[in-house]
């Protein structure tokens, strides 16, 4: 289950504004989504209504819970909901995970670091700060990186090996963990009989721009270079 606790949802939203208009709803700023976030737990646990139905699964530990979450203010506020509701989230974003390391290292929380911008947008007064050197800040203080996302916008693996090259230069070291994170560690993630066959040899390493793929291995079928 993904949950949201930065101010992605209120964007556009207003409550004067055309009657007809989509936009005419709630939350319509950051408190509002802080406070959203809670009535909607405490509604799944006093309702047993099949709607949310989804939500108790994952504050029984039976679904994961990502939360997209980058500023330290929003991180903060995503760590106060978990200990209340007693859940352990893995962020999504966290750009700004390295001012609140302490915190984010207390309550077990890994990080999924996202596009290196403050914002889903990236444009805007709020939204230009850079956070380039956010992989390396979070490695230096404990923090171990545990994934780089790569960004939904002209998605390819260039893109993601130019970010998760610029992080390396900032001082990260490779990501730990993603099947771990994502709940398919017993399929993938490691090299071991009865996991799935799929790999790739490359000819140095893999966060350097200069390194090339030499064969890939997909359900036990090795595919070489050029074929």
């Amino acid at each position: 289950m993904v949950i949201t606790v930065a101010s992605d949802p209120a964007n556009g939203n207003t409550a004067r504004q055309r009657p007809d208009s989509i936009y005419i709803r709630q939350p319509t700023n950051r408190m509002g989504v802080v406070l959203a976030a809670p009535q909607h737990v405490r509604q799944a646990n006093r309702q047993q209504s099949s709607d949310l139905a989804v939500v108790r699964e994952a504050l029984a530990g039976k679904r994961r819970i990502y939360a997209v979450s980058r500023t330290d203010h929003d991180l903060l506020s995503l760590l106060r909901l978990a200990k209340e509701f007693k859940f352990t989230p893995t962020v999504i974003g966290g750009q700004e995970a390295y001012k609140v390391n302490e915190e984010l290292v207390a309550a077990k929380v890994p990080v999924i670091l996202g596009p290196l911008t403050t914002s889903p947008s990236g444009t805007g007064p709020k939204t230009a700060k850079w956070c380039g050197t956010s992989p390396g800040l979070l490695h230096k203080a404990g923090r171990h990186l545990r994934a780089l996302r790569r960004p939904p916008a002209r998605p390819g693996p260039v893109r993601g090996s130019l970010r998760a090259a610029g992080g390396r230069r900032a001082g990260s070291d490779h990501a730990h963990g993603p099947a771990r994170l994502l709940g398919l560690e017993n399929r993938v993630g490691t090299i071991e009989a009865g996991r799935d066959a799929d790999l790739l040899a490359l000819d140095g390493d893999p966060l350097e721009l200069t390194t090339s793929i030499q064969w890939i291995l997909v359900d036990g079928t090795i595919h070489e270079k050029g074929k």
